[in-house]
Protein backbone atom coordinates (compact mmCIF):
# COMPACT_ATOMS: atom_id res chain seq x y z
CA UNK A 1 0.00 0.00 0.00
CA UNK A 2 1.44 3.35 -1.02
CA UNK A 3 1.87 6.17 1.47
CA UNK A 4 -0.56 8.42 -0.40
CA UNK A 5 -3.20 5.67 -0.37
CA UNK A 6 -2.65 5.19 3.36
CA UNK A 7 -3.25 8.90 3.95
CA UNK A 8 -6.46 8.83 1.90
CA UNK A 9 -7.61 5.83 3.92
CA UNK A 10 -6.78 7.58 7.20
CA UNK A 11 -8.70 10.66 6.08
CA UNK A 12 -11.75 8.59 5.17
CA UNK A 13 -11.73 6.98 8.61
CA UNK A 14 -11.57 10.45 10.23
CA UNK A 15 -14.53 11.50 8.11
CA UNK A 16 -16.48 8.44 9.24
CA UNK A 17 -15.80 9.34 12.88
CA UNK A 18 -16.80 12.97 12.20
CA UNK A 19 -20.09 11.95 10.59
CA UNK A 20 -20.89 9.62 13.50
CA UNK A 21 -20.01 12.12 16.25
CA UNK A 22 -21.80 15.04 14.56
CA UNK A 23 -24.82 13.12 13.28
CA UNK A 24 -27.29 15.18 15.34
CA UNK A 25 -25.97 18.50 14.02
CA UNK A 26 -25.55 17.28 10.44
CA UNK A 27 -28.93 15.64 10.10
CA UNK A 28 -29.48 14.67 6.46
CA UNK A 29 -26.78 16.89 4.95
CA UNK A 30 -24.94 13.80 3.76
CA UNK A 31 -27.33 11.51 1.86
CA UNK A 32 -27.36 7.89 3.02
CA UNK A 33 -26.16 6.51 -0.36
CA UNK A 34 -23.15 8.85 -0.23
CA UNK A 35 -22.29 7.69 3.29
CA UNK A 36 -22.62 4.08 2.14
CA UNK A 37 -20.18 4.72 -0.69
CA UNK A 38 -17.42 5.95 1.61
CA UNK A 39 -18.07 3.12 4.09
CA UNK A 40 -17.76 0.57 1.27
CA UNK A 41 -14.57 2.14 -0.08
CA UNK A 42 -12.95 2.20 3.38
CA UNK A 43 -13.81 -1.46 3.89
CA UNK A 44 -12.36 -2.37 0.51
CA UNK A 45 -9.11 -0.50 1.20
CA UNK A 46 -8.75 -2.09 4.64
CA UNK A 47 -9.28 -5.58 3.24
CA UNK A 48 -6.98 -5.02 0.27
CA UNK A 49 -4.26 -3.74 2.58
CA UNK A 50 -4.43 -6.87 4.75
CA UNK A 51 -4.62 -9.15 1.70
CA UNK A 52 -1.64 -7.43 0.09
CA UNK A 53 0.53 -7.86 3.17
CA UNK A 54 -0.54 -11.50 3.57
CA UNK A 55 0.11 -12.29 -0.10
CA UNK A 56 3.50 -10.57 -0.03
CA UNK A 57 4.57 -12.84 2.82
CA UNK A 58 3.14 -15.89 1.03
CA UNK A 59 5.03 -15.05 -2.18
CA UNK A 60 8.25 -14.60 -0.22
CA UNK A 61 7.68 -17.96 1.47
CA UNK A 62 7.21 -19.71 -1.90
CA UNK A 63 10.37 -18.09 -3.24
CA UNK A 64 12.31 -19.36 -0.22
CA UNK A 65 10.76 -22.82 -0.70
CA UNK A 66 11.75 -22.87 -4.37
CA UNK A 67 15.30 -21.81 -3.55
CA UNK A 68 15.57 -24.65 -1.03
CA UNK A 69 14.19 -27.17 -3.53
CA UNK A 70 16.53 -25.98 -6.28
CA UNK A 71 19.51 -26.36 -3.97
CA UNK A 72 18.36 -29.79 -2.80
CA UNK A 73 17.82 -31.09 -6.34
CA UNK A 74 21.13 -29.67 -7.48
CA UNK A 75 23.20 -31.06 -4.60
CA UNK A 76 21.46 -34.44 -4.28
CA UNK A 77 20.97 -35.29 -7.95
CA UNK A 78 22.20 -32.90 -10.63
CA UNK A 79 25.80 -32.48 -9.51
CA UNK A 80 26.57 -36.20 -8.94
CA UNK A 81 24.63 -37.17 -12.05
CA UNK A 82 26.54 -34.58 -14.07
CA UNK A 83 29.87 -36.04 -12.97
CA UNK A 84 28.76 -39.53 -13.97
CA UNK A 85 27.39 -38.36 -17.34
CA UNK A 86 30.53 -36.41 -18.26
CA UNK A 87 32.64 -39.47 -17.49
CA UNK A 88 30.52 -42.33 -18.82
CA UNK A 89 27.82 -40.93 -21.15
CA UNK A 90 29.71 -38.60 -23.50
CA UNK A 91 28.55 -40.51 -26.58
CA UNK A 92 24.91 -40.77 -25.45
CA UNK A 93 22.31 -38.84 -27.49
CA UNK A 94 20.87 -37.64 -24.14
CA UNK A 95 24.20 -36.19 -22.98
CA UNK A 96 23.04 -32.56 -23.10
CA UNK A 97 19.64 -33.32 -21.58
CA UNK A 98 21.22 -35.12 -18.63
CA UNK A 99 23.34 -32.11 -17.65
CA UNK A 100 21.79 -29.04 -15.99
CA UNK A 101 24.25 -26.13 -15.64
CA UNK A 102 24.72 -25.03 -12.02
CA UNK A 103 23.96 -21.42 -12.93
CA UNK A 104 20.33 -22.33 -13.62
CA UNK A 105 19.72 -22.86 -9.91
CA UNK A 106 19.67 -19.07 -9.61
CA UNK A 107 18.15 -18.03 -12.92
CA UNK A 108 16.78 -19.35 -16.19
CA UNK A 109 14.32 -22.18 -16.84
CA UNK A 110 15.51 -24.43 -14.03
CA UNK A 111 12.21 -26.28 -13.76
CA UNK A 112 12.10 -27.04 -17.48
CA UNK A 113 15.68 -28.26 -17.53
CA UNK A 114 15.23 -30.45 -14.45
CA UNK A 115 12.03 -31.94 -15.85
CA UNK A 116 13.85 -32.81 -19.06
CA UNK A 117 16.84 -34.17 -17.14
CA UNK A 118 14.57 -36.36 -15.01
CA UNK A 119 12.87 -37.80 -18.08
CA UNK A 120 16.25 -38.47 -19.75
CA UNK A 121 17.64 -40.01 -16.57
CA UNK A 122 14.68 -42.38 -16.38
CA UNK A 123 15.72 -43.93 -19.70
CA UNK A 124 19.22 -44.52 -18.36
CA UNK A 125 18.24 -45.26 -14.76
CA UNK A 126 19.98 -48.60 -14.39
CA UNK A 127 23.22 -47.36 -15.98
CA UNK A 128 23.25 -44.34 -13.65
CA UNK A 129 22.53 -46.60 -10.65
CA UNK A 130 25.39 -48.86 -11.72
CA UNK A 131 27.68 -45.82 -11.68
CA UNK A 132 26.65 -44.77 -8.16
CA UNK A 133 23.27 -43.01 -8.16
CA UNK A 134 20.79 -44.16 -5.44
CA UNK A 135 18.45 -46.96 -6.41
CA UNK A 136 15.36 -44.76 -5.97
CA UNK A 137 16.87 -41.51 -7.31
CA UNK A 138 14.36 -41.28 -10.20
CA UNK A 139 11.39 -41.41 -7.80
CA UNK A 140 13.07 -38.82 -5.57
CA UNK A 141 13.74 -36.52 -8.53
CA UNK A 142 10.16 -36.86 -9.74
CA UNK A 143 8.86 -36.00 -6.26
CA UNK A 144 11.12 -32.93 -6.09
CA UNK A 145 10.05 -31.81 -9.57
CA UNK A 146 6.40 -32.20 -8.54
CA UNK A 147 6.95 -30.10 -5.43
CA UNK A 148 8.79 -27.42 -7.40
CA UNK A 149 6.08 -27.34 -10.06
CA UNK A 150 3.37 -26.94 -7.42
CA UNK A 151 5.31 -24.15 -5.71
CA UNK A 152 5.82 -22.28 -9.00
CA UNK A 153 2.08 -22.52 -9.74
CA UNK A 154 1.15 -21.40 -6.24
CA UNK A 155 3.48 -18.43 -6.41
CA UNK A 156 2.03 -17.46 -9.79
CA UNK A 157 -1.50 -17.45 -8.38
CA UNK A 158 -0.42 -15.43 -5.34
CA UNK A 159 1.36 -12.87 -7.50
CA UNK A 160 -1.80 -12.51 -9.58
CA UNK A 161 -3.93 -11.98 -6.47
CA UNK A 162 -1.42 -9.47 -5.13
CA UNK A 163 -1.62 -7.51 -8.38
CA UNK A 164 -5.40 -7.49 -7.99
CA UNK A 165 -5.05 -5.85 -4.57
CA UNK A 166 -2.97 -3.12 -6.20
CA UNK A 167 -5.87 -2.38 -8.56
CA UNK A 168 -8.41 -2.52 -5.71
CA UNK A 169 -6.38 -0.03 -3.66
CA UNK A 170 -6.07 2.31 -6.62
CA UNK A 171 -9.78 2.16 -7.50
CA UNK A 172 -10.99 2.43 -3.90
CA UNK A 173 -8.78 5.40 -2.98
CA UNK A 174 -9.96 7.17 -6.11
CA UNK A 175 -13.55 6.48 -5.05
CA UNK A 176 -12.84 7.94 -1.60
CA UNK A 177 -11.45 11.13 -3.16
CA UNK A 178 -14.52 11.48 -5.38
CA UNK A 179 -16.95 10.93 -2.50
CA UNK A 180 -15.09 13.41 -0.28
CA UNK A 181 -15.28 16.04 -3.02
CA UNK A 182 -19.04 15.59 -3.41
CA UNK A 183 -19.54 15.46 0.34
CA UNK A 184 -17.54 18.66 0.75
CA UNK A 185 -19.95 20.48 -1.57
CA UNK A 186 -22.92 19.41 0.57
CA UNK A 187 -21.17 20.53 3.76
CA UNK A 188 -20.11 23.96 2.48
CA UNK A 189 -23.61 24.77 1.26
CA UNK A 190 -25.39 23.54 4.40
CA UNK A 191 -22.95 24.82 7.05
CA UNK A 192 -22.54 28.42 5.90
CA UNK A 193 -24.15 29.62 9.13
CA UNK A 194 -22.28 27.16 11.34
CA UNK A 195 -18.67 28.21 10.86
CA UNK A 196 -17.25 26.21 13.82
CA UNK A 197 -18.66 22.95 12.47
CA UNK A 198 -17.64 23.86 8.90
CA UNK A 199 -14.10 24.60 10.08
CA UNK A 200 -14.04 21.24 11.84
CA UNK A 201 -15.21 19.53 8.67
CA UNK A 202 -12.62 21.23 6.46
CA UNK A 203 -9.83 20.15 8.80
CA UNK A 204 -11.21 16.61 9.01
CA UNK A 205 -11.52 15.97 5.28
CA UNK A 206 -8.12 17.42 4.37
CA UNK A 207 -5.75 14.76 3.02
CA UNK A 208 -2.25 15.40 4.29
CA UNK A 209 0.25 16.00 1.52
CA UNK A 210 3.17 13.62 1.16
CA UNK A 211 6.40 15.51 1.69
CA UNK A 212 9.07 14.59 -0.84
CA UNK A 213 12.67 15.64 -0.30
CA UNK A 214 14.32 16.35 -3.66
CA UNK A 215 17.46 14.34 -4.39
CA UNK A 216 20.68 16.22 -5.22
CA UNK A 217 20.70 16.89 -8.94
CA UNK A 218 17.69 14.63 -9.39
CA UNK A 219 19.95 11.56 -9.37
CA UNK A 220 18.20 8.54 -7.84
CA UNK A 221 21.59 7.06 -6.93
CA UNK A 222 22.98 10.21 -5.40
CA UNK A 223 23.46 10.56 -1.67
CA UNK A 224 23.33 13.78 0.26
CA UNK A 225 26.76 15.40 0.50
CA UNK A 226 28.54 15.00 3.80
CA UNK A 227 30.94 17.86 3.10
CA UNK A 228 30.12 20.69 5.46
CA UNK A 229 29.71 24.15 4.08
CA UNK A 230 32.66 26.33 5.19
CA UNK A 231 31.78 29.11 7.57
CA UNK A 232 32.05 32.58 6.11
CA UNK A 233 35.34 34.28 6.90
CA UNK A 234 34.97 37.55 8.71
CA UNK A 235 36.51 40.49 6.87
CA UNK A 236 39.60 42.03 8.47
CA UNK A 237 38.96 45.39 10.10
CA UNK A 238 39.97 48.34 7.98
CA UNK A 239 42.27 50.87 9.73
CA UNK A 240 41.83 54.42 8.63
CA UNK A 241 45.14 56.33 8.40
CA UNK A 242 44.74 60.06 8.98
CA UNK A 243 45.96 62.17 6.07
CA UNK A 244 47.97 65.33 6.96
CA UNK A 245 47.46 68.21 4.58
CA UNK A 246 50.39 70.64 4.18
CA UNK A 247 49.48 74.33 4.71
CA UNK A 248 48.93 76.20 1.46
CA UNK A 249 51.85 78.46 0.41
CA UNK A 250 51.00 82.15 0.42
CA UNK A 251 50.89 83.78 -2.98
CA UNK A 252 53.82 86.11 -3.79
Amino acid sequence: MELTQQKVHDTAQRVQAFLDSQSAALGTIVPAPLRAQIDTAVTQVSKAQVDQETLAKAVAAEVAKQNALRKEVSVDFLIPMGRIVRRAFRTSPDFQALIVPSGLTRKGDFLGKVTAATAAAATHAQDLIDHGMPVDFIAQMQTAVGQLTASVETRGKEVGLKQQTVKTLKDSTRAIRDVLHIMDGHMRRALKKNQPLLTNWVATKRIQATVVTPLPGGDLNATPSTVSTPAPVAAAPVTTVPVTTAPAKAAA
